[in-house]
């Protein structure tokens, strides 16, 4: 693919030369101590440009480890596709593919954007053949990541414990995939959501990551609830959470007194 950069104006082509020279400081301090970075992904129409600008940092810090980790939203048909194509990138550069591979929220959005120029709808057909997807593709990291040499980091960024469970369950044991191996799988959940996930997956020695959205409300609470929709479960996570906690009240208190008056319920 080539960059038209002459449809860019001086004024445009100055703030390009800007960003990649932040970009530029950002990976390499983080590759001198040692943090990643994690590039979100938004809408379609702005993806390509982020994965262009992510994939070019990742040739430039990846070559020991995943510094700079792309996100894939799995609401969208055609992810499997662009991880197979940008994967394929990061192989014949020789560098670690590092991804955080999430469901997505920007539904509406994009049905509506699609509509508009005339283009068929880019977003899965409901939240079951999402799951599905989501399920396809991280099958799929799964066992790329298993095979001698793969360079690749898989970042699985849900709140749905079906994905969690075959993560856990049915691939990472049957790929005999080490737990503790420099993150070749690790879990990112919401600091707040699925604790009751976060704290058996860590129990059990995997690395897991509890990510705190912060920054102005008006753009924080949007984030929020886009994350509420792109993970349904989450909101049956937390009371499924509120009962797990009253049980562990219940069971400690029941240490301390074996009065049954104390618990009528």
């Amino acid at each position: 693919m080539v960059l038209e950069f002459k449809i860019l104006n001086p004024e445009a082509r100055l703030e390009l030369q800007v960003l990649m020279e932040r970009l530029r400081q950002i990976g390499q301090t983080a590759r001198d101590k040692g943090v990643r970075i994690l590039v979100d992904a938004e809408h379609t129409y702005e993806n390509l440009g982020l994965s262009l600008l992510t994939l070019a940092m990742m040739a430039a810090y990846n070559s020991t480890t995943s510094i700079v980790w792309n996100t894939y939203q799995c609401y969208l048909k055609k992810t499997m596709d662009n991880v197979k194509n940008e994967m394929s990138i990061a192989r014949r550069l020789n560098v670690y593919f590092g991804i955080k591979l999430v469901r997505g929220a920007y539904v509406s959005q994009e049905r509506d954007e699609a509509k508009r120029i005339g283009l068929p709808d880019p977003v899965c057909e409901n939240y079951k053949t999402t799951n599905d997807n989501y399920n396809r593709v991280l099958s799929f990291l799964l066992d790329t990541a298993s095979r001698p040499g793969a360079k690749i980091n898989i970042m699985v960024a849900t709140h749905n414990e079906e994905s969690t469970k075959l993560a856990v369950t049915s691939r990472i044991r049957e790929y005999k995939l080490d737990r503790l191996q420099d993150t070749v799988v690790t879990f990112g959940h919401l600091l707040g959501m699925c604790d009751h996930i976060s704290v058996i997956l860590a129990q059990a020695g995997y690395q897991v990551y509890k990510a705190l959205p912060y920054g102005p409300v008006e753009m924080v609470m949007p984030y929020l609830a886009r994350r509420a929709a792109e993970n349904k479960t989450g909101l049956m996570g937390a009371r499924r959470e509120q009962q797990l906690l009253w049980e562990e009240l219940k069971r400690r208190l029941w240490r301390q007194c074996s009065c049954c008056a104390c618990f009528p319920y």
